[in-house]
């Protein structure tokens, strides 16, 4: 999408790094008013907490882990193998995006992530989806946590009974 690659560039110049934005394009972009900054609304500005509508995409809120933790359940552990039937990850992400987007509010990240109390910056879908796909990916580093719970423990005491 053009306005997250422009946005993407922007970042990646203003952190000194080469970038396709060159002077003239931003320039030129910057006479036009081109947001480049995501823009903290009102709500966030003045408190430290999100909105009641707001999606907050970390495994930090306890809504977001909860989900999350359930298409964990579902996926399983992390295999080689593709089981037919099975859900997939790039499926488990559609359906947690759709669950979420479904919500009706916005998407916003922590502005610190390891604390719910820093207040919240809106992100777009496509840095939602990446977030979410990424925490799908990286589930075994919580199973400990999500592995073993009850949904779990009850298929197992089921298999170990055969």
């Amino acid at each position: 999408d053009f306005v997250y690659r422009q946005r993407k560039h922007f970042r990646m110049r203003q952190n000194n790094e080469d970038s396709p934005l060159t002077n003239e394009r931003f320039e030129a972009l910057s006479a036009a008013n081109f947001p480049f900054e995501l823009q903290k609304s009102a709500s966030i500005q003045r408190s430290k907490s999100s909105t009641k509508k707001d999606i907050i995409v970390s495994l930090r809120d306890p809504s977001y882990k909860q989900i999350m933790e359930e298409y964990f359940k579902k996926l399983g552990p992390k295999t080689n193998q593709i089981e037919e039937g099975k859900l997939t990850e790039r499926e488990a992400v559609d359906e947690v995006y759709v669950i979420l987007k479904n919500k009706g509010g916005r998407f916003v990240r922590l502005t610190n992530p390891h604390n719910l109390n820093d207040g919240c910056v809106e992100i777009d879908d496509e840095e939602a989806l990446k977030k979410i796909r990424n925490d799908i990916n990286r589930r075994m580093e919580s199973a400990k946590r999500w592995l073993h719970s009850k949904s779990s423990a009850k298929d197992s005491s089921s298999a170990s009974k055969q």
